[in-house]
């Protein structure tokens, strides 16, 4: 009889018996080796799932919805907050990130191996076993604490995605406002001179105006009309681009408020904008960063410390034309020698320095968030001002003047010159009124941006 079958027919027992245990050491390893983890992946999977309820993954080449924009620039941040590209894939990084902080904590697999002997005089020897290897304690922890960091700052990097696009959003919504609102008042200034035409034209036949009085007007009407089709071709651009950055077709109609604006002002103060803007996502994203390289810091210290094998073995011998022969179930321990303690001491310095890097990234982009606290404030305010000024007093003034020039005018006293110098004054300031409207929203996207999250704010008395 063959060892073989000595193997698997006598000693079929003692066989189950030590594949039973080896199959119990691996378990045993296994678990050790996962529970570290699992909390950190269910935390992590909550953050995941605690993300804004207007955002909802979605696959891509999925048809985006149809939205029917009504004009409020709360809808546009909506929409791209639920359809735009670019947060989609910055949620799916995140998603990507936090799924493997599950395999973090793999122990490497476990070994079975084989081996066959023939000896002089006809004997056989198999030996079965099974390993595996058990890293030191702390190399597993530390790989776990280094991928839930970088799951966190994937995520802080969503936050600061949304952050950023609602600024793009509003700029760009604000600028499109800003060119309709100029393209009515070029409309409305092109009616007015029409009307000033015929009046001329009328009164040319009397001899009460010249031909040149009519051509002043025309050209000025054939200026307005060129800068109007200008405004247009701004107008699609800018639309095209809103559509992009909210993730509607191209072509999508995207109307805009037909308000006013009126000066605002966050009702925090200063220091508590400044502070928050020290708490970016973007600046905490690098903290956690850094957290993670203290985390590769750890475990490149542990790599200095052995790492224990454990496992079993099986060994049978039998002699040629016998049915008896000899068993043996050992257990297996061993260690690995670390003896590369230069490349331990360099891997260890290296992520020393990804460490300090990361802290420096987040001391300058906490610097740079309160300086643009500081900055978009300083810039709503004279926006504000701007605002309040040309509403209040130098609209009003250019009023006047026309008026007065019209009153000249039509007792004899006047020219169309000057008319059409005050009419043209008076236009250009509602244009420069429309754009410290539109620079003052800017300026508190601006500032929430720098901030870090919505503000309150309260209309400037």
């Amino acid at each position: 009889m063959t060892r073989s079958a000595f193997i698997f027919r006598g000693g079929r027992a003692r066989w189950r018996g030590a594949a039973a245990w080896g199959l119990v050491v691996v378990a045993l390893c296994a678990l050790v080796g996962c529970v570290s983890a699992r909390p950190s992946v269910e935390r992590l999977e909550g953050e995941l799932r605690a993300v804004d309820a207007r955002f909802e993954p979605r696959e891509p080449g999925v048809a985006r919805q149809v939205v029917d924009f009504d004009g409020d620039l709360g809808r546009y941040v909506d929409a791209a907050l639920s359809q735009s590209p670019a947060i989609q894939a910055r949620y799916a990084a995140w998603e990507s990130a936090t799924r493997r902080v599950g395999a973090a904590d793999k122990l490497p697999e476990p070994v079975l191996n084989y081996e066959f002997f023939v000896r002089r005089g006809g004997s056989q020897e198999h030996r079965f076993g099974l390993m595996q290897m058990l890293p030191w304690y702390d190399k597993l922890d530390q790989s776990v604490r280094a991928s839930a960091a970088e799951a966190r700052a994937v995520g802080l990097e969503f936050e600061a995605e949304v952050i950023h696009l609602h600024r793009e959003v509003s700029d760009v919504y604000w600028e499109l406002w800003q060119v309709r609102q100029s393209s009515a008042i070029k409309g409305e200034q092109i009616e007015l001179l029409l009307l000033l035409a015929e009046t001329l034209r009328g009164r040319l036949e009397v001899g009460q105006a010249s031909v040149a009085d009519v051509a002043q007007v025309e050209m000025s009407v054939a200026h307005l009309s060129y800068r109007v089709r200008e405004l247009e071709e701004a107008d699609g651009e800018l639309s095209a681009h809103l559509a992009a950055l909210v993730g509607a077709p191209i072509g999508t109609p995207t109307p805009t408020t037909e308000g006013v604006v009126d000066p605002v002002r966050p009702t925090e103060a200063v220091e508590a904008l400044r502070q928050s803007a020290r708490q970016h996502p973007e600046a905490e994203s690098l903290a956690r960063r850094a957290e993670g390289s203290r985390a590769l810091v750890a475990r490149a210290r542990a790599s200095r410390y052995p790492d224990l094998t454990v496992g079993v073995e099986v060994e049978a011998e039998v002699m040629e034309g016998s049915d008896d022969g000899k068993e043996a179930i050992m257990a297996v321990l061993g260690l690995t020698l670390p003896v590369w303690s230069g490349a331990y001491e360099a891997e260890e310095a290296a992520e020393r320095a990804g460490e300090r890097a990361w802290a420096h990234q987040r001391e300058a982009v906490q610097d740079d968030k309160e300086s643009q606290v500081v900055q978009a404030l300083a810039r709503l305010r004279d926006t504000g001002r701007h605002v309040r000024l040309y509403r209040e007093t130098l609209i009003p003034q250019a009023e006047a003047a026309y008026g007065s020039a019209m009153g000249a005018y039509e007792t004899g006293q006047g020219s169309v010159a000057a008319i059409l110098m005050v009419f043209e004054r008076l236009q250009e300031l509602r244009e420069e009124s429309i754009e410290a409207q539109a620079s003052h929203m800017m300026a508190w996207a601006w500032l929430e941006s720098a901030a870090g999250r919505p503000l309150s704010l309260e209309v400037v008395p």
